[in-house]
């Protein structure tokens, strides 16, 4: 996907120069005012591509529980603030490129939490599997025990924008947004034995809240864990009890925490 950002980059820098060059041959030489009009073509080419500040790269509709959404991968850029406000995702960067599931049909970008929208992102599917849409297996609320892991966050990123590539390399991930915390829930995803999990069965999701502490102004981010271990030969999961499934849970979660701080243990 950064190729498509970085050709799309280079082609506006060629536009522009090939505009500044017509023009300035243009002002000096009068026999060539008679381009006057193509100036004016490719500086309104050049206006139109620049001011589309989101771009939809991918989207394919999925079950949420019990709700249609969709999985959906866009990217984004506005070039005189330093950050936006997406609604039901929450802050993020001026720019970026976020894949992430939604239960709605748009995304709005806002100058402030309820601020006045900048854009909207349409969602459509580009993506049309031949059976059903598939499930995502995101556990609510109520699935994860009150107990949490406590990190201090030193990245100066928004968190939305740190967990996002390490997240999608295990899980599918919704982000809410209500009472000025943001919320990534994730999908269920197999303990990976990298984290030390035994050989039993083992799967976790995560839900991680941020920011808390805020008047300590040392902000903090909160993970709890839903942890289910299962048997050999069987698809029956419970809720983990093993205490080195619940071990290697807690390192995973570190381990990931760490690489979204770019830390990498």
């Amino acid at each position: 996907m950064g190729g498509a950002r970085s050709a799309h980059a280079e082609g506006l820098t060629a536009l522009l120069w090939h505009v500044r060059f017509i023009a300035t041959l243009w002002s000096d030489n009068r026999h060539m005012r008679h381009l006057a009009p193509l100036v004016l073509v490719l500086l309104a080419l050049t206006s139109c591509a620049s001011t589309q500040p989101v771009k939809l790269i991918a989207a394919q509709r999925v079950i949420i529980g019990d709700e249609t959404g969709y999985n959906v991968e866009y990217e984004f850029s506005f070039m005189s603030r330093e950050s936006v406000y997406v609604r039901q995702v929450g802050p993020v960067g001026a720019s970026g490129h976020l894949e992430h599931l939604v239960r709605a049909e748009h995304l709005d970008f806002l100058d402030s939490r309820n601020g006045k929208i900048l854009a909207s992102l349409a969602i459509t599917p580009t993506i049309h599997p031949s059976a059903s849409p598939p499930t995502m297996d995101v556990p609510p609320e109520s699935a994860f025990p009150t107990a949490y892991q406590s990190f201090p966050w030193t990245s100066s990123a928004p968190l939305i924008a740190a967990a996002n590539d390490v997240l999608r390399r295990y899980f599918r991930y919704e982000p809410r947004n209500s009472d000025n915390l943001t919320r990534l829930f994730t999908t269920y995803a197999v303990l990976p034995h990298s984290a030390g999990a035994p050989d039993v069965p083992a799967k976790i999701a995560l839900l991680l809240s941020f920011p808390h502490d805020p008047a300590t102004n040392r902000y903090s981010l909160h993970v709890r864990t839903s942890v289910l271990e299962g048997r050999s030969r069987s698809d029956v999961y419970k809720t983990a009890s093993d205490d080195a499934v619940l071990r290697a849970a807690d390192r995973f979660v570190g381990q990931l925490v760490a690489q979204m701080q770019g830390v990498h243990p």
